[in-house]
């Protein structure tokens, strides 16, 4: 059982999945005020399991096969939620979502992400970062609001480790 934003999803010992909360509608095509009542989602009876990311409104779902699946919310330019299949190693031992990313480690200690990145910012939010610490720097104390555009990498990416001393 996963907790979104006001949405629970449960996957039932049968393999269906299931859907309920205020913004439950969205996926399982309900009536928006039967959001108390537990509705299937797709005819699919092969899930295993499920988690969500708080806040960005996306699951990642796990198949008995072991395939992971993320469902998306719609966005105002399609009212329609979109599944994909995300192309993760075979042998993912544990993951979550949230933030609008998921993470996942494999058996071999790899580490797999996709979604918004934290920490990667374009050329934009750079150049104004440095001003900013320039200006502290001669006392002028500054901070501009600007928009921080997210980073979005679709597939999953393995990310690498770092030696401390690099």
């Amino acid at each position: 059982m996963a907790v979104g934003y006001n949405i629970w999803l449960a996957v039932k010992d049968d393999g269906t999945l299931w859907a309920w909360g205020r913004n439950a509608y969205i996926l399982t095509g309900a009536a928006q005020d039967a959001c108390e009542i537990p509705t299937q989602i797709g005819n699919d009876t092969d899930w295993q399991s499920v988690c969500s990311s708080k806040g960005s409104l996306g699951h990642l779902l796990r198949k008995r096969d072991g395939t992971f699946w993320r469902i998306m919310n719609p966005l105002e330019n399609n009212p329609r939620p979109v599944k994909d299949k995300v192309a993760l190693p075979p042998n993912i031992v544990a993951w979550s979502a949230g933030g609008g990313a998921i993470a996942a480690i494999a058996q071999d200690d790899e580490v797999w992400t996709c979604g918004a990145i934290l920490g990667e910012h374009g050329p934009k939010h750079r150049f104004l970062h440095l001003a900013e610490e320039v200006c502290w720097r001669l006392g002028w104390k500054v901070q501009w609001q600007y928009d921080r555009p997210r980073i979005v990498r679709d597939q999953p990416w393995q990310l690498r480790n770092v030696d401390p001393s690099d």
